[in-house]
């Protein structure tokens, strides 16, 4: 008998326990890099390729990021915000929803959410005011963190199409 849709059918975990291991790694990865800057010199081309590879996520604009131990973290207060946002709406995520759930939130939250950077980014970057880190963490959190209820239901949505078919 062949199952069909329902927003509720139960699937493997999956996508969330590999959606939280990668969004680990990641932060971890993130304060690995002032951390390299301590090793001895001959690591130190190893220390700026890993902050070049950031560069693709992020503009780093020194200004704009944190400092670990006199250097700088490889991604702004933003994005930091937004994937330590995603990290700690994984951990919330079974409070909430079940992780095996292939329902979304209605899309007005996710907008609603995500209003909030995008009018920061925007005054920011056509300088209509420069906003303060603890603006932008505040923001980052908001859109990372809600983003998951998001994205863990489409990532489970996949598992159910690959395993269907």
């Amino acid at each position: 008998m062949k199952k069909t849709f329902n927003d509720e059918i139960i699937y493997s975990p999956l996508a969330y326990i590999l959606s939280l291991l990668l969004c680990t790694v990641w932060l971890i990865l993130i304060f690995i890099g002032p951390l390299l800057y301590k090793l001895p010199q001959s690591f130190y081309s190893f220390s700026d390729m890993y902050y070049y590879l950031f560069h693709f996520t992020c503009h780093q604009q020194p200004s704009r990021c944190y400092w670990l131990l006199d250097y700088q973290l490889p991604v702004c207060v933003r994005c930091f915000g937004i994937y330590f946002g995603a990290f700690i709406g994984l951990l919330v995520y079974p409070f909430f929803k079940s992780i095996k759930s292939t329902s979304i939130p209605k899309k007005a939250w996710l907008l609603l959410c995500f209003l909030p950077i995008g009018i920061d980014g925007i005054c920011s970057t056509i300088h209509i005011y420069s906003s303060p880190h603890w603006l932008r963490l505040i923001t980052g959190i908001l859109c990372g963190g809600v983003a998951m209820y998001y994205i863990i239901p489409g990532l489970n949505d996949v598992v159910r199409i690959v395993k269907d078919n």
